[in-house]
């Protein structure tokens, strides 16, 4: 049976990371090093730093990042740097669906930049490769990106069209599924059904069988910015664009076809022209901000793995004493051991002395039996054996008549 291959590519802060984990919880096989969270993601992050790391590499060939606003291109390296990190993806792949798992997803928002080189590698292992592109309101993204990474509402906006644009354009030859981050909080039974119809998944735990475990997943507040339509239509940092493509993306979530696929065309071509030297500092201006996020973000995070290192070491530390304490009450265990030990092999010596004297007794009394055997047989080969024959019948007739005699008399009486 043909494995299958879910790309989750949606922009940075738009509900990835939740579908993600629930698909997981409906049966998705996912790969995840560790289950990573932090006050911008509370909830888990539930991907591979292993596919992050492969999305850098391969953005880096394009001298490219996250949160590049150009268009994706590696064709300034040379093709033997190209197809070494085409090698190291097809090799994560093959490792990944080397697993017993029928049906696979993975997720990094960088995956919407590079969606061809994922779907190559999976695709010639033998996988079918679909996508789903979980969306939401292009002020929130803003909002959530502009508070983690400091980057202008402006900037934001148009970090959030190249990514809608490129996932978009990427996955038109796939079996996709387009899903608001709104419908995932409000209505994700819906959602699933229609992503387990149009992607062909017939093998997943149903919802009623996993809602109690989504239900706990999902509860709470994981929304913390809102906006409606109409302030993102007078947003004034705004060409417009962002409004245009939202409408369009909640006409995909109804219907996919190749009209709204040609709005979305004109909307690349327009967002392309636009792009300019301006951008281009900005986009340089937001490296330096990023850049130095990350530094703070760095001591952060290394201050907490301080944190986490002294909770790990007290953990160990107690295991070490229990560990001790398993230990000295083996050591007592063995040291009864020993004694049971000892004892059995003084009795298995005595038993041995005793067996061998035994041994020796049975030999002497089988030499003892030969002798009388011998002599038994020279007086049966005797020749006064022989001449008393006679005697010794009529002896035993004399004896055996009476006997006779009186057992017919009882059987007469």
């Amino acid at each position: 049976m043909q494995k299958q291959v879910i790309l989750v590519a949606g922009m940075h802060r738009s509900g990835t990371s939740l579908v993600n984990r629930l698909l997981n919880l409906h049966g998705v096989h996912i790969p995840i090093d560790i289950e990573y969270k932090n006050e911008f993601n509370e909830r888990g992050y539930w991907e591979s730093f292993e596919v992050q790391a492969l999305n850098n590499k391969v953005l880096r060939l394009g001298d490219s990042s996250w949160f590049d606003l150009r268009k994706f291109s590696p064709v300034r390296q040379s093709r033997e740097k190209i197809e070494e990190i085409e090698q190291e993806i097809g090799e994560f792949a093959k490792r990944l669906l080397a697993q017993e798992f029928q049906v696979f997803s993975i997720k990094d928002p960088r995956i919407c930049r590079i969606i061809p080189w994922w779907r190559s590698a999976f695709e010639s292992c033998g996988a079918k490769v679909s996508a789903i592109i979980p969306y939401r309101h292009p002020l929130e993204v803003a909002a959530s990106i502009g508070n983690r990474d400091g980057f202008s509402a402006k900037y934001c906006l148009s970090l959030w069209l190249r990514n809608v644009l490129d996932a978009e354009f990427a996955t038109r030859q796939l079996d996709r599924v387009f899903c608001s981050y709104e419908g995932i909080l409000s209505d994700w039974p819906s959602i699933f059904c229609e992503i387990t119809e149009k992607l062909q998944l017939s093998s997943l735990h149903p919802f009623s069988e996993v809602k109690n475990q989504i239900d706990d997943f999902a509860s709470g507040s994981l929304k913390h910015w809102s906006f409606s339509d109409s302030e993102l239509e007078h947003f004034a940092g705004s060409d417009g664009l962002a409004n245009i493509a939202f409408k369009y993306l909640q006409k995909f979530e109804q219907e996919d076809n190749t009209s709204i696929q040609d709005q979305f065309d004109v909307i690349r071509e327009v967002f392309e022209k636009t792009l300019s030297i301006h951008d281009e500092l900005n986009y340089q201006e937001s490296r330096i901000t990023s850049s130095g996020n990350g530094i703070e973000r760095a001591f952060d995070a290394r201050d907490q793995g301080i944190e986490r290192l002294i909770i790990d070491v007290a953990a160990t530390k107690q295991i070490l004493i229990e560990k001790e304490s398993v230990i000295y009450s083996l050591g007592e265990s063995i040291e009864s051991r020993n004694k049971e030990f000892s004892d059995l092999t003084e009795q298995f010596e005595s038993l041995d002395v005793s067996y061998r004297q035994q041994k020796q007794e049975l030999a002497d009394l089988r030499v003892h039996f030969k002798t009388i055997s011998n002599d038994c047989q020279a007086i049966v080969n005797s020749l006064s054996w022989r001449i008393t024959r006679p005697l010794r019948a009529i002896y035993d007739y004399v004896h055996m008549v009476p006997a006779a005699i009186g057992r017919l008399f009882s059987k007469l009486m």
